[in-house]
């Protein structure tokens, strides 16, 4: 008797993710919610966190003042702390055997850092799509999935 895998399709950029599952080409990708992520507004902007205008130094020698650059990047942080808490809601997930598989789907730049969040687990039931379609129609993202969900391995 074929069990009929659960697969899940996570889309996922900087600052936002989509959860679809597929368990048969006839229900084909359905919207879901991720649970364990937070809600968009408790996620603070990155233009709040930095101050309205940079700080000023005084150069020895000629009295100058020059503007100080900010070493942080908040929207980098922001990114990143959103990407390990979608990494720490997969690995809740995949504890809770809530999918057999796992097609993530994100810019090269975030698929790297999913790698070093992912547990084992999740990593040996995954594959990776490393194209940025956070803002792609359905459609799109369906074609490149199309090669996973198609065969039952």
């Amino acid at each position: 008797m074929n069990k009929t895998l659960q697969t899940w399709i996570v889309v996922a950029d900087g600052s936002r993710a989509h959860l679809f599952t597929f368990r048969d080409l006839e229900q084909g990708l359905m919207p879901a919610q991720l649970s364990g992520l937070p809600p968009p507004e408790d996620r603070i902007q990155s233009h709040t966190e930095k101050s309205d205008r940079p700080g000023r130094s005084i150069s020895s020698g000629d009295g100058a003042h020059h503007i100080v650059e900010s070493h942080s990047d908040f929207r980098k942080l922001e990114k990143h702390k959103f990407t390990v808490a979608v990494a720490h809601a997969l690995n809740h997930a995949s504890l809770a055997n809530e999918f057999d598989r796992l097609i993530l789907i994100a810019p090269p730049r975030s698929v790297g850092e999913f790698r070093k969040c992912l547990s084992d687990e999740v990593l040996s039931r995954m594959h990776i799509v490393a194209k940025d379609l956070g803002k792609a129609p359905l459609q799109e993202i369906r074609n490149h999935v199309a090669e996973f969900i198609s065969h039952r391995t």
